[in-house]
């Protein structure tokens, strides 16, 4: 099957289904062709050097962490697969050791992934004449879904607390950039990341991350299992004189559709303002209708619903938040979402409060999935109603 890397490095005894659906698996790599492949890709990442001298290359640092996290998990859990993993396996070079612990995922078997391992002409010419159309396809649904199910997954400490800006734990959004072998920010992010967490590993008041392993993966599978249970179902839709609108696409095609906006959001992540007006078309997307013109202003009433409708929703997810709260942060976001889509930049405009914003969007989009997922019937009768 073709694979990617997750920002994710933990030994894995036996692969685990994220995506039953989609058929999408993660796992560490386990022939030498997949391993040379990894290790061809993250090598020059790992072996550089960093320009201060003081401070120990992030190799060693890798090497020092995996001592820290090994003397742990041998006094906290000395029966546990990774322990044992470790304990049969440290002697190895890191960069080899970490190569068969990062943790990718699989998905559709791909012609032009087979043929493009290891061979750099091949991928030129895949990438001059467009050859690898199908592959394109098949890695930007599994990209989109990554997004989605970041959202989903990611763990905040407190309600409002979150700084969460729609990061997803695949490694990168380029198909092709497995078969490259220049430096990578994101290979060398994972790493010191997956690094730092392993030297706290016993540190009793380490603030946890839904991008480390131990701390994020239980949660993240279990949101991708009940995704799993929602993307299959059919249109609600009984025959009648009229098609109701939240029955115009299946819950798949409302998923993909998010998850790519999802991705977009996030490539975007420089201009919040742009991010601002992404966000807030999926809860429309989701929640919103358009009025009857003759009856209604059409964006005062599409306001409205966005307040009432999003608040509900959210409420109905965490009964603990005050329903003035977030109708009172809804309210700032749409006004937000309103001078930005006309220009009205005023001399209150503050790009901050647009960041702070664009932070609470996520927090309500978690909330309006989950309630799809836990009850769709709900999302679709504020759709149409």
């Amino acid at each position: 099957m073709a694979f990617t890397l997750t920002k994710y490095l933990h030994p894995i005894e036996n692969p685990i289904v994220l995506s039953g659906h989609y058929n999408y698996v993660l796992d560490n790599p386990r022939t030498e062709d997949e391993i040379q492949l990894v290790r061809r890709f993250v090598f020059k990442t790992l072996d550089r050097r960093d320009g201060d001298r003081r401070v120990m290359p992030l190799i060693g640092r890798a090497s020092y962490a995996l001592d820290t996290l090994k003397e742990w998990q041998d006094a906290n859990e000395p029966d546990n697969f990774a322990t044992q993993y470790i304990n049969a396996n440290n002697h190895r070079p890191t960069i080899d050791y970490l190569c068969k612990i990062w943790i990718i995922i699989r998905f559709d078997d791909d012609e032009i992934f087979n043929e493009l391992k290891g061979n750099d002409e091949g991928l030129i010419h895949t990438l001059m004449t467009r050859r690898g159309k199908e592959y394109e396809e098949k890695f930007e649904r599994l990209s989109n879904y990554c997004h989605l199910l970041s959202v989903l997954g990611h763990q905040n400490e407190e309600f409002w607390e979150t700084t969460y800006h729609g990061e997803s734990f695949l490694l990168v959004n380029d198909p092709y950039a497995i078969f490259f072998t220049s430096y990578s920010d994101d290979i060398y992010n994972a790493v010191e990341k997956y690094t730092g967490f392993n030297s706290l590993a016993d540190a009793g008041n380490r603030v946890t991350s839904w991008l480390y392993w131990q701390d994020g993966s239980s949660y993240l599978i279990e949101q991708g299992l009940r995704l799993d249970t929602l993307i299959p179902q059919p249109l609600n839709w009984v025959e009648g004189p009229k098609k109701p609108i939240s029955q115009k696409q299946t819950p798949k095609q409302k998923l993909e559709h998010v998850g790519s906006i999802f991705n977009s959001a996030f490539k975007l992540n420089s201009d919040p303002k742009i991010m601002l007006l992404l966000l807030v078309s999926i809860i429309e997307f989701l929640l919103t209708r358009n009025p009857d013109t003759s009856k209604f202003n059409v964006e005062d009433s599409i306001g409205k619903q966005f307040k009432l409708k999003c608040a509900l929703v959210v409420h109905n997810q965490n009964k603990t938040i005050d329903l003035k709260t977030i109708n009172d942060k809804l309210k700032k976001i749409y006004n937000q979402r309103s001078d930005v889509a006309h220009g009205n930049y005023n001399d209150g405009f503050d790009i901050r409060e647009v960041v702070n914003s664009v932070y609470d969007l996520y927090v309500f989009l978690k909330c309006i999935l989950r309630e799809y997922i836990d009850d769709r019937d709900v999302i679709e009768f504020a759709k149409d109603n």
